[in-house]
């Protein structure tokens, strides 16, 4: 049985599985830190994180210059570090991409021998719990699917 939702049910649940995304960003910006010698690193969250969340670091920083460059694909200032890391200068270009998806912005700022601070706006808003699916809102198509393969991805 296929359900078809209401758009307005829809982007709801769209909006919830959104919630998991930030969780990646935040991983992908703790491993830069760590990569970047910082010992110590603050992650700031607003709304569980589905309006805002910093993270800053007292890592190695960066010149002001890559600062601009620092989430095109492939970059990275030092060719050390990916020697060291096993990075690949994706991880700031897929984070952004990813905020921008869920239609955020992301802030970088450093400074080199101090630390990086990355801002990351979200726009929205804790939701509270409410049933989303009512029974007159909701279309059934029945589908019959006996013999047939499926992919599913998160």
């Amino acid at each position: 049985m296929i359900r078809i939702l209401d758009k307005d049910v829809a982007d709801k649940i769209a909006a919830g599985e959104v919630v998991d995304r930030p969780l990646s960003i935040v991983k992908e910006l703790v491993e830069n830190s760590i990569d970047a010698g910082a010992d110590s690193i603050t992650i700031e969250i607003k709304n569980g994180g589905s309006s805002m969340i910093r993270i800053t670091d007292n890592g190695s920083g960066m010149e002001k210059d890559f600062v601009k460059k620092a989430f095109d694909a492939f970059e990275q200032e030092n060719e050390q570090t990916t020697t060291l890391s096993g990075g690949t200068g994706l991880g700031l270009t897929i984070a952004k991409n990813i905020v921008e998806l869920m239609n955020g912005t992301i802030d970088l700022q450093s400074e080199k021998g101090t630390g990086t601070t990355v801002t990351i706006t979200l726009p929205f808003e804790k939701g509270q719990a409410k049933a989303v699916v009512s029974a007159e809102k909701e279309k059934t198509l029945d589908y019959d699917f006996t013999g047939k393969r499926a992919l599913i991805v998160e």
